[in-house]
């Protein structure tokens, strides 16, 4: 985005199939790398309903809003989706990862791109019910995975969003209990270069 710090839904498509190609080439997964190709979506462009967090505190007298997507799947899909504690919800990819109420106007009052995966949460679960392959994989990042995640949800069995900032356990105990298969670390290169400073976000114990 250009009012925004996050990534485009878009490049969340594009980025799933990079995640998944890492996975087959270097630790001998047979992922579908498919779902990177934006050729296999739904698009559903909302104009001028997004302004970002730089946006914001430039206001709308010298930023313009801008489009957001919806990118959904075209083939048939069920997930189980639970945010946190909250009860747990079954539908198609496109009823289950947005939550459309983020979707509107009030731009200083909302953040469309919270759309996707419902906000901030601390843990998000997601269960592909379509999927029988047994892979678990832990995504342990921040707010930019929320227009990966969802994507990457596709290739596995069980997908998991820990947010670090709302998370206050031990991870290593969290690993430990719910046992998955890969263990990915995913945060804006800016921060972990700069990791001394943000200790509490990578002490993983």
């Amino acid at each position: 985005f250009k009012t925004d710090h996050h990534w485009k839904p878009e490049t969340g498509v594009w980025a799933s199939g990079k995640i998944a190609e890492m996975l087959n080439g270097k630790f001998g997964y047979s992922l579908d790398t498919d779902i990177g190709n934006l050729e296999n979506y739904n698009v559903d462009v909302y104009e001028k309903y997004c302004l970002g967090s730089q946006g914001k505190i430039a206001t709308l007298t010298y930023a313009d809003p801008e489009d957001i997507s919806l990118v959904y799947p075209k083939k048939s899909t069920s997930f189980t989706v639970q945010y946190d504690n909250d009860a747990a919800k079954t539908g198609a990819f496109e009823d289950v990862m947005f939550n459309r109420n983020y979707l509107n106007k009030d731009y200083y009052n909302n953040s469309a791109y919270s759309t996707y995966i419902n906000g901030n949460k601390t843990i998000t679960r997601i269960k592909n019910n379509d999927c029988k392959n047994g892979k678990k994989i832990l995504i342990i990042g921040g707010s930019y995975n929320k227009c990966v995640v969802p994507y990457l949800s596709q290739d596995f069995e069980s997908t998991e969003l820990l947010d670090r900032r709302y998370f206050d356990g031990s991870i290593l105990n969290y690993i430990d209990k719910t046992k998955p298969d890969v263990v990915l670390v995913a945060y804006t290169p800016t921060l972990i270069s700069d990791a001394s400073t943000h200790s509490s976000t990578f002490n993983f114990e």
